[in-house]
């Protein structure tokens, strides 16, 4: 055989030159020579293959050689034959190497006796390219030819003469036939080994810091699986290597790698270097700071800026000028989502653009660890980075890195509520060419709930530092506290210019004259508030109006307020009054060109209170310049009543002046602070000839002409206009009007004409004799105000003219007088809005409430006497909730004490105002009006004059409520309109009310009341809500009705009562409370319609009530009612009654109900009631205080009752009616009397009836009280033999099943029936009413009897009662420390779970997308939650909890010896009932009833707690449709019984929809990027779009997105999703698609979506768990469960995601609910990031 050689290194080289791997050259290895074997055992005639393997592998050419051929010989090729029994060597030589193989031939072996043929080997191992020999044995000479055959030649050949050859690695059988008969050798074939050459792919490595390079092992030959490769370095803090190989830069330096594989070591040597080096970063606490993001520092200038907000999206400011050093498409700071609102730093920069506290920063994602990332270019100019950084609810860690490697990080600082403002400084230095990008870092950890970081300004330092110093200095003197009642004169203080910002009319007041406060600065998104502590005032106001002594308003900002100032060499000081609520004020000062010159804390207010004071800065200025007064805070609100600005200046005796040719005039300059000018006066004229001035400011006119003279001292130039007119000019004065006649109220103006008309006009003084009469101001304007009229006179004084003029005034009277009464205080009163006075009808009433805006009720009428169109009530915004009377109406349109009234502006003196139209009817006008934190001045006005006007009262946090009256005197022929106005003063917060205007009127209304009551007092319990020691039996304290508000929130009342009308019942406010302190009970109630045990409370009664702002009950009473008795209480307040009868008139009004302050007083109110006729009582109780409670009423009287109501009697028979009283008490007074004498006649006294002849009459009994009662008789001629018999003698019932038993009369039915006895034979099987109503109650056969009055024998019906329940035997297991999962719980019998319902301590959760089996229950209302249960209940796919999965171990406990009871629902389908149950320290009773029958029960006790789980096996007869079940649940014992869960068993419907299992693609980057378009071609959905909405498929309608809930947000899946054909996403309306991507989802314990489906759809769900093992289950429409796979582990801290992708193999279309939810040890949660459905698109 020629064999052909190569060498190892040639032949990789080739390879690495051909495949351009880059493989390092290998270099040649020493040859190795192995034989397949080194000993044989064979019989004799058996065969085996010696083959030679050399590594590395090549062609070779050895020589086999026998020592023994006599015993074993051996071919060319290897195949060794076993000739006689004996041993041997087989040599073998290769390549001079030589090999030996020891050979053992033994006998043959025969095959066993019976069997003619066997193979020497029956299993055969070899590999790969190995050969053995199958031979045939025979137990005989027999000749044969066996024919071999392989199973699969591709693992081994075999030739004619019995030679396997191995091919490749695997299985196969070789079988051989003889003679028809087949052998079989199995042939087992494994792979050669290979020799692996490894080399590492880079030796040497240079990188920069943060760069990241990929080391890798080169193998040769290539491998099919990858070999284990160990990374290591020597130094982490200069490079790092993960188990993939990859090497980060994280640090200068040099480390070593190294890869350990195959017990080889391979190292790279890395170096890592720097271009840029950052100093240990500073922090710095700048709570309360002003920061100038322009300033520079000592050392470096300001090269950039920015400053972040956030306005419908995060924005920056950012610095004008210069290099822009922050890139912002790369600014991660953009990708937030909020602002962060409590920055405690304040932000400026360029003067033309300051910037205060408003806008205060952007924050991380709230309770995530997300941190906020910003991209800084740094060349060698950059110096610092300085960054503005805060933290709520967390912990702040802010570093600077570089290529991803921290190179500087500052020390971290944390807080809890209170947010923290930090400045972190970086030192940096960049050595390199160009720039490079650092990022800045925000890292919050530690977070508690929705905390976060802070990210607000970012400032860039380096260059030279700005030089310029500011022209201007102030010093602030520490503040000075202002206390109630501080009186500030703002014309003294700020004597050159003051602003007051806090006027009651919300416009601000000005100095006259001022200049250097520039009154449009004042930032303008404030609040008026009216409770600072100093009182303003001023005498030089600009406006001119009256000089205010008493404003006490301020301007309040929850953020930030400013001013500008002018000053100049001049100035002294400036004072602001400032004030703080519940924080600290800090105050900032700005020179002109932005220079921040003060900055510090300037107040402190205690928590939740406010402080007021007065700070002074004292102010040295070169020039002039405009300072900003910055007030900002950390805290609830500040603000700023007041400023004043004090110093000096100049100024002329004259600004202007008239002088005759031969006068002179003297000039002076003055200082304005009265001290002594101490400059040199240089004086000047600009026109000589008409006038000089001398160095002393004389002046001397020279001729007729116009002149300036011109005065200066310290650079102020002061000037005065002067005219020099001609000496011969004579002037004459006169009035314009000099007789005048007024009516009250009117103005007329009156003006000076100078003729010639002057140069200059002189000024004129006003005045009157009489200003009771009339006033006159300082313009001319004069108003008549007399109300009584006269005649006075007003003059005019001409500055320089002797004489005066003069106009006489005639005011005429006022046409209406009015005298005003005191307010009376109406607290606890019931008005009648419609009652007129002793003395005056009713003629007109309006009723104000808000309901959305302001409006009234009215009464009906034709005249109009109140404008609405100018009634300024109806401008006002509010209502007012707390007027303490209590007002009504028409008796069909009752309104108690719920629209209470209308309020002034709080915090104003806004009045509130209204006109009256008063006609010469109108005689009193009442008003009902109120104050609360003010005070209160009513008054009438007629034509701006007040006619008449109110005491005023006051009242502070709690709220007066008055009736203020007015009598009116009007005799005019036409309506005369009046201004009622309501001022409110002194007002801290506070305002006044209006709740209803009267007039009366005509003649008064006779009263119609028909009925009196009289209040016999109030009887308090004892006791308390927790131990009532007080029971009342309503059927005793009711004997005519009775009605109690609330057994367990359900009413219940005497059965037959008819006085109380319970419909009528109206609490205000929808509370209920079990702390009553009497308890009620009652024997004879109506079917109280929760308890199928019992329908009355005849035990221990019960202690609930109704409680609200006010409580109304109707009762009708008559003559035969005596007294009715109210249950109440009221807490913390005074009890009011107020009792109206049937035609609206008031027939009581007062307390009934002492007031306790902080506690509850609960009694019976007994009202004795007289009433002429029938009549329909309102009982109004309402409180002036918290609330009042109403429990129950009672009505007691007594009826009367006849012996008989109908009598037949025979002609000459006689019948004696009596008449009784319930009360037992006798009859007197009463009358009888027959309609038709002839037929029978009546004893008037003693109501003896004597029957006379056929035909019929009523006998009419009236009472001495008026009531009247019949009796009708029938006369018979002779006697009627009747025959009586049931209308069915047998009848079949099913159980609860009713049906009535008619008993027939003939030949008639008589006038009167007898007297009917109903009577059952068993009452546990059938019962029957009196009126022979008979219900199946058990099952079984009993008889119903009747028994006729007179008749021998009785009536019989036979009764036959099925029951359509088999209920077998009841099983209890005590399963204390199982854990019960609700949703999967064990099923024999082939059962599934059709419903289970939990009842847990938060709630109930029933199971999803079934039927609902349990019909009602009492279990949520049990007294107690039961925290205990020994065993632990689980659930997932449950509809209470939103598809959540949820455990606990508890659920609601009865109350001591009490029962809870549960309604199931039995359908056919029905198997089992299982109850979840416990008991601690009592014995547990469960119970199956089916309408009163006891089906099934078990017991079992407990001391400790205890769990159990009690089975009810259960059927439906086929004939019904569904009965329902009660599982009743008793505890009897001193502790309780626990009720935890129910769960109903049976034949589920099968499912219809078939699913294949999910193929589960695992997710590890968000690199990998899912198309939701290409996915979902028939819907898709994506829940979480960056924290800020949803988006989905433009039209698909599979996924119904509802089912979802509400989940938290999941910032972390593995993969990415676009999509192109989205709706518009509701948060971004710009782009409704997302092609960059996104990786958000929801998360939660469990989360579910609800997907419709169809065949050959795939659903693709993207879900994931963080730190959690999770599933994700699938239910069909009925709830059964078509699929639960566990996706994934929990492992800690470890997200895990996947897709899964779901084919619908089989359905005919249904909804189908995927859950995923979680189980896990950590916690953690599971989440849904996207849902994609493909399918083809509906037509």
């Amino acid at each position: 055989m020629k064999i052909r050689k190569y060498l190892l290194s040639v032949l990789m080289l080739v390879m690495c030159v051909a495949f351009s791997v880059g493989l390092a050259a290998c270099q040649d290895k020493a040859l190795t020579y192995e034989l397949n074997k080194t000993s044989l055992t064979l019989e004799v005639g058996e065969t085996d293959q010696l083959t030679v393997s050399v590594t590395p592998e090549q062609e070779t050419d050895p020589a086999f050689a026998s020592d023994n051929e006599a015993v074993a010989t051996v071919s060319d090729s290897g195949l060794v034959t076993a000739v006689a029994e004996g041993s041997a060597t087989i040599t073998v030589t290769v390549d001079g190497q030589t090999l030996t193989c020891a050979v053992t031939v033994t006998e043959k072996t025969l095959p066993p006796i019976g069997e003619e043929y066997v193979l020497n080997k029956t299993r055969m191992e070899l590999v790969e390219g190995a050969t053995d020999r199958l031979t045939v044995f025979v137990n005989s000479d027999k000749e044969i030819t066996p024919e071999f055959t392989s199973a699969d030649p591709s693992i081994a050949s075999v030739a004619a003469d019995g030679t396997v050859t191995a091919v490749k690695a695997g299985n196969t059988t070789i079988t051989v036939t003889v003679d028809g008969k087949e052998l079989t050798c199995e042939v087992i074939v494994s792979a050669k080994p290979v020799d692996y050459t490894y080399a590492i792919s880079e030796e040497t490595l240079a990188l920069d810091l943060g760069d990241r390079q990929q080391l890798s092992i080169l193998v040769t030959p290539t491998p099919d699986v990858a070999p284990t490769v160990v990374w290591e370095t020597t130094d982490a803090r200069v490079a790092s290597v993960d188990p993939a190989g990859n090497v980060t830069a994280v640090g200068e330096g040099s480390a070593t790698i190294t890869a350990t594989v195959a017990g080889e070591k391979f190292t790279c040597a890395v170096t890592v270097s720097s271009a840029i080096e950052a100093e240990a970063a500073a922090v710095t606490d700048i709570a309360g700071k002003m920061i100038d993001l322009n300033a520079g520092t000592s050392e470096y200038g300001n090269l950039y800026w920015e400053h972040y907000y956030y306005d419908d999206g995060v924005t920056a400011d950012k610095k004008t000028d210069g290099a822009d050093y922050i890139p912002e498409d790369e600014n991660g700071a953009y990708l937030l989502a909020n602002g962060f609102a409590d920055y405690k730093a304040s932000f400026y920069w360029a003067a033309a653009e300051r910037h205060y506290n408003v806008r205060t920063g952007v924050h991380s994602l709230p309770g995530t660890t997300a941190p906020v990332s910003v991209i800084v270019k740094v060349d060698q100019n950059v110096k610092a980075i300085r960054v503005y950084t805060g933290v709520w609810n967390a912990t702040n860690t802010t570093a600077l890195y570089y290529n991803g490697v921290a190179v500087s990080t500052a020390a971290s600082f944390a807080t809890g509520d209170d947010s923290l403002a930090r400045l972190v400084e970086f030192p940096v230095s960049y050595t390199g060419t160009g720039t490079i990008e650092l990022e800045v870092r925000i890292t919050p950890s530690n977070v508690i709930g929705q905390g976060n970081c802070s990210l607000s300004a970012i400032a860039v330092m380096g260059g030279a530092p700005a030089s310029a110093a500011p022209s201007t200095s102030v010093t602030a003197t520490p503040g000075v506290a202002i206390v109630s009642g501080t009186q500030v004169d703002l014309t003294q203080v700020g004597n050159l210019d003051w602003l007051y910002t806090g006027s009651s009319d919300n416009t601000a007041r000005t100095k006259a004259g001022g200049t250097n406060i520039i009154a449009d600065s004042f930032t303008a998104q404030t609040t008026r508030d009216g409770g600072y502590r100093a009182s303003f005032s001023w005498t030089d106001e600009e406006s001119g109006a009256q000089p205010a002594s008493s404003e006490t308003g301020t301007r309040f900002s929850t953020g930030c307020l400013s001013i500008d100032v002018n000053v100049d060499q001049f100035t002294q000081e400036v004072t602001l009054y400032l004030g703080m609520f519940d924080g600290t004020a800090y105050m900032g000062v700005l020179d002109s060109d932005g220079n921040l010159i003060y900055n510090g804390e300037v107040l402190v207010s205690p928590a939740g209170e406010s402080a007021n004071c007065a700070v002074t800065f004292d102010v040295a200025a070169a020039e002039k310049d405009t300072l900003t007064f910055v007030i900002y805070k950390i805290g609830n609100n500040c603000s700023l009543a007041a400023v004043a600005v004090s110093g000096y200046g100049y100024q002329l005796s004259r600004t202007s002046a008239e002088i005759k040719d031969n006068e002179t005039l003297q000039l002076t300059v003055t200082r304005t602070d009265g001290e002594e000018v101490t400059g040199t006066i240089s004086w000047d004229s600009t026109n000589t000839a008409a006038a000089t001035v001398n160095g002393q400011g004389l002046v001397t006119a020279v001729a007729a002409g116009e002149t300036t003279i011109t005065a200066t001292v310290d650079g102020v130039e002061l000037s005065c206009r002067l005219t020099v007119v001609s000496s011969a000019i004579e002037y004459e004065y006169a009035l314009n009007e000099t007789d005048l006649e007024l009516t009250l109220g009117q103005s007329v103006g009156l003006k000076v004409t100078i003729t010639p008309e002057p140069v200059v006009m002189p000024s004129v003084t006003w005045r009157t004799d009489d200003d009771t009469i009339v006033t006159v101001d300082q313009s001319g304007k004069v108003t008549a105000v007399g109300l009584q009229g006269g005649t006075t006179k007003v003059y005019a004084k001409i500055d320089g003219v002797e004489q005066e003029l003069s106009c006489e005034v005639t005011v005429a009277a006022s046409p209406v007088t009015a005298t005003a009464g005191t307010p009376a205080d109406v607290m606890g009163a019931g008005v009648d809005l419609n009652a007129g006075s002793e003395t005056y009808g009713n003629l007109y009433w309006e009723h104000y409430y808000y309901d959305g805006a302001v409006k009234a009720d009215k009464k009906s009428s034709d005249a109009s006497y109140i404008a609405e169109e100018t009634n300024g009530v109806y401008a006002l915004k509010n209502g007012f909730a707390d007027y303490k009377a209590s007002l009504y109406w028409a008796a069909t349109e009752r309104h108690y004490n719920v629209r209470t009234g209308v309020h002034s502006l709080p915090g104003t003196e806004t009045p509130v105002s209204m006109t009256i139209r008063v006609t010469k009817d109108v005689k009193v006008i009442r008003v009902y009006t109120g104050a609360w934190k003010a005070t209160n001045t009513t008054a009438l006005y007629y034509n701006g004059i007040a006619v008449a006007a109110a005491d005023s009262f006051t009242a502070g946090t709690d709220s007066a409520s008055r009736m203020v009256e007015f009598t009116i005197d009007y005799d005019g022929s036409d309506a005369l309109a009046l201004e009622l106005r309501i001022t409110p003063s002194q007002t801290d917060g506070g305002n006044n009310m209006l709740v209803a205007v009267v007039l009366l009127g005509g003649e008064p209304v006779t009263s119609t009341a028909t009925t009196s009551v009289d209040f016999k007092g109030a009887n308090e319990y004892t006791g308390s809500g927790n131990d009532p020691q007080t029971t009342f039996d309503l059927t005793q304290e009711g004997t005519l009705d009775w009605y109690y508000a609330s057994y367990d929130k359900i009413p219940d009342e005497k059965n037959g009562g008819n006085s109380i009308v319970s419909d009528s019942l109206t609490v205000d406010g929808t509370g209920y409370d079990w702390a009553y302190s009497a308890a009620f009970k009652w024997t004879d109630g109506t079917a109280y319609p929760t308890s199928p045990i019992d329908n009355d409370c005849n035990d221990k009664g019960t202690n609930n009530t109704r409680f609200g702002n006010s409580i109304r009950i109707d009762v009708k009473v008559d003559q035969l009612t005596q007294q009715v008795i109210l249950y109440v209480g009221v807490n913390d307040g005074t009890g009011y009654m107020s009792v109206i009868d049937g035609d609206g008139n008031m027939i009581y009004n007062g307390s009934v109900v002492r007031y306790i302050q902080g506690s509850s007083v609960h009694c019976a109110l007994t009202f004795d009631v007289s009433a002429t006729k029938a009549d329909t009582l309102t009982f109004l109780l309402y409180k002036v205080g918290n609330n009042c409670a109403f429990a129950a009423a009672a009505v007691k009287g007594y009826s009367y009752t006849l012996s008989q109501t109908s009598a037949e009697l025979k002609a000459d028979d006689t019948l004696q009616l009596s008449l009784t009283r319930s009360d037992g008490e006798p009859v007197t007074g009463a009358k009888f009397a027959s309609s038709s004498p002839e037929v029978a006649t009546v004893d008037a006294d003693t109501g003896l009836v004597t029957a006379l002849t056929a035909g019929e009459t009523t006998i009419q009994v009236t009472t001495a009280e008026g009531i009247t009662l019949l009796c009708v008789i029938k006369v018979t001629a002779a006697a009627v033999d009747y025959v009586y018999s049931f209308n069915k003698t047998e009848l079949s019932l099913d159980l609860s099943a009713s049906e009535q038993l008619v008993i027939e009369v003939s030949p008639e039915e008589p006038l009167v029936m007898p007297e009917i006895t109903w009577q059952s034979e068993n009452d546990n099987i059938v019962s029957v009413d009196e009126n022979g109503n008979v219900t199946a109650v058990g099952v079984g056969t009993a008889t119903i009897t009747a028994t006729v009055a007179g008749e021998a024998e009785p009536l019989e019906c036979k009764i036959t009662v099925a029951s359509p329940v088999t209920a077998g035997e009841a099983t209890a297991e005590n399963i204390s420390g199982q854990h019960v999962t609700l949703s999967d719980l064990e099923r024999e019998e082939g059962y599934e779970t059709l419903y289970w319902q939990h009842w847990q301590q938060g709630g109930t959760n029933y199971m999803l997308n079934a039927q609902q089996y349990v019909t009602q229950s009492n279990v949520a209302d049990q007294p107690g939650n039961f925290g205990d249960y020994k065993a632990t209940m689980e659930w997932y796919n449950s509809a209470g909890n939103n598809l959540a999965w949820d455990s606990c171990s508890n659920g609601k406990h009865t109350a001591q010896n009490g029962s809870a009871s549960v309604f199931v629902k039995l359908t056919a389908d029905v198997r089992e009932i299982r109850v979840y149950t416990g008991a601690y320290n009592a014995t547990n009773t469960t119970e199956l009833w089916l309408a009163g029958e006891k089906l099934a029960t078990q017991s079992f006790t407990a001391t400790d707690s205890v769990a159990y789980l009690v089975t009810f096996p259960v059927r439906l007869m086929a004939e019904k449709n569904e009965v329902v079940l009660e599982v009743r649940i008793n505890a009897a014992g001193d502790g309780n019984a626990s009720v935890v869960a129910i769960a109903v068993l049976g034949e589920g419907k099968a499912a219809t929809t078939a699913l294949s299992t999910p193929v589960k693609t695992e997710m590890t980057s968000d690199q990998n990027v899912y198309s939701l378009t290409e996915l979902g071609t028939k819907d898709w959905f994506y829940p979480n779009y960056e924290g800020q909405g949803s988006d989905e498929k433009n039209g698909g309608t599979a996924i119904n997105t509802a089912t979802l809930g509400e989940k938290g947000q999941f910032w972390d899946y593995k993969g990415t999703f676009t999509w192109t054909d989205g709706t518009t996403w509701t948060a971004n309306g710009v782009d409704s698609d997302n092609p960059l991507g996104t990786n958000n989802g929801i998360c939660g314990s469990a989360v579910g979506v609800t997907i419709t489906v169809a065949q050959g759809d795939t659903v693709h769900l993207f879900v994931a768990g963080w730190m959690s093992t999770y599933h994700v289950a699938v239910y069909d429409s009925n709830g059964t469960l078509l699929s639960d796979e566990q996706i994934a582990t929990e492992e800690n801290n470890v997200t895990k995601a996947y897709q899964l992708s779901y084919e619908v193999t089989q359905t005919s279309g249904e909804a189908l609910t995927f859950v995923i939810y979680r189980y896990s040890s950590f916690g953690g949660n599971c989440s849904l990031a996207a849902v994609a459905v493909a399918g083809a698109q509906a037509e």
